[in-house]
């Protein structure tokens, strides 16, 4: 699998960051190295292994599920640039067609 100049292209567009065309032809190649990684990674044979959550084998800290008493929404609002009927307001990020 590998990614065109066109595809980093729309890439950045979509994450709004704008790149010359030497760095769209560096990125290209970085991620085209990242993907032929995980492709050498994914034809490994890890059958014989057991499977895993985590590499740590220690038990999970639980915690009792608490309710606690909110109601803070004006003091959490009150920090926010842009607000409306007690919602955070942000830019649009993607576009409508």
């Amino acid at each position: 699998m590998s990614i065109d100049e066109n595809t980093v292209r729309r890439t950045a567009e979509l994450i709004r960051i704008k790149l010359e065309d030497y760095e769209v032809r560096n990125l290209q190649l970085e991620i085209n190295d990242v993907l032929d990684f995980l492709e050498q990674i994914n034809k490994l044979d890890l059958s014989d292994l057991p499977p895993t959550v985590g590499s740590v084998s220690e038990p999970l800290s639980m915690y009792d599920d608490v309710v606690e008493e909110g109601g803070i929404a004006k003091e959490i609002l009150d920090n926010a640039t842009m607000k409306r009927n007690n919602f955070f307001v942000c830019p649009r990020v993607v576009k409508s067609r």
